[in-house]
């Protein structure tokens, strides 16, 4: 069974494309599973950089472009496949990675093992980015078992919808946007934000683009490996984001030093590990009935060296206090990655 069927489509843009794989017919299941993982570097955090997974069925071979594409990511230290149309990974073998990206174009060796096995891996504090067609309303194609029926998955399970489209309404503030400032692409499907869900960005034609659920991103996309000119922009970029965003990432550390001038008051220090371009939240406050009462926060972004400083001016008399925090991603801020330093000081 491929989605995309052989022959010569016109785009509504006029470009001809050649269409490798697309309209559920039957085909010839391919044999074999070709899974390529390197032991001495798989099993990793994103402490050492984020590993990923493309677990893919796929007519057309491995997504070598999108693997190229997602190393040139920063904080990227793994990419490997594994062919899911001869075999299906162990929970074990999935564990491995801080993030699986399942992609098809034609039928999973067993949908529904492989459901359970994501499902049972989400449980577990993985994370999981799925393209299309992960939520193609087909048994096979589409990824069934728990996920699907547990209601892992960020959309509601529907057709394709082949058409060009680019990046429409979006929420520009979201983690996963960060850096994000094109995506344009023609293997789409027709899909809805499962309940639970949250939209993040859409297709210019009101299509869901990005939706995240629990521990799951979806993009509505395909990434076809044999027309490179049906997909184009940041999808690399917003695959990274996520894996950031979902990651079980590495406990921060915040050191806060203070120097005082007749007049001003300057608060340094830095963050490890680096986080360079993101904000610590830096609050003078100045104690005042026996309490720390806030006078002024401010919010400075990182350097390249994951450094900051900035200045207050100086309280006249009294008992203040600085406090530096930094709260990791926006809209996403788990416990343990946080930290904060605090000094007191005569005013």
């Amino acid at each position: 069974m491929n989605l995309l069927a052989e022959g010569a489509t016109v785009s509504p843009t006029g470009r001809l494309r050649k269409v490798i794989a697309g309209v559920l017919v039957a085909g010839v299941m391919i044999a074999g599973v070709t899974l390529q993982i390197d032991p001495a570097t798989a099993d990793t955090n994103a402490c050492n950089g984020l590993s990923y997974l493309i677990v893919h069925s796929d007519a057309g071979g491995p997504h070598t472009r999108l693997r190229t594409e997602l190393v040139a990511q920063s904080g990227v230290s793994v990419v490997d496949f594994f062919d899911a149309v001869g075999a299906t990974p162990t929970v074990n073998q999935l564990s491995a990675y801080d993030v699986v990206i399942p992609v098809s174009d034609t039928a999973w060796a067993d949908s529904a093992a492989l459901g359970n096995n994501l499902a049972d891996y989400l449980d577990e504090d993985g994370a999981v980015v799925a393209l299309n067609f992960s939520s193609h309303d087909s048994v096979g194609a589409g990824i069934q078992g728990r996920y699907r029926v547990d209601g892992y998955a960020p959309f509601n399970y529907g057709s394709q919808a082949f058409g060009d489209a680019t990046l429409g309404d979006h929420d520009a503030s979201h983690f996963l946007m960060n850096g994000v400032n094109s995506l344009n692409a023609f293997y789409r499907e027709s899909l809805t934000v499962a309940t639970g869900a949250t939209e993040i960005a859409t297709w210019s034609d009101g299509l869901p683009l990005i939706a995240s659920k629990g521990r799951v991103v979806g993009i509505n996309f395909h990434p076809q490996e044999q027309a490179p000119d049906t997909w184009s922009g940041d999808f690399a970029r917003v695959i990274n984001n996520a894996g950031k965003w979902l990651s079980v990432d590495c406990p921060t550390t915040t050191t806060l030093g203070i120097a005082k001038s007749a007049d001003k008051v300057r608060a340094s220090g830095k963050v490890s590990p680096k986080h360079a371009g993101r904000r610590v939240t830096v609050t003078l406050s100045r104690k005042t009935g026996g309490k720390f009462k806030k006078v002024a926060a401010k919010k400075p972004r990182l350097s390249a060296a994951s450094k900051y400083s900035t200045g207050f001016k100086r309280l006249d008399s009294g008992t203040c206090r600085i406090k530096v925090r930094f709260a990791d991603h926006k809209g996403h801020t788990p416990a343990h990655l946080a930290s904060s330093a605090t000094k007191t000081f005569a005013c």
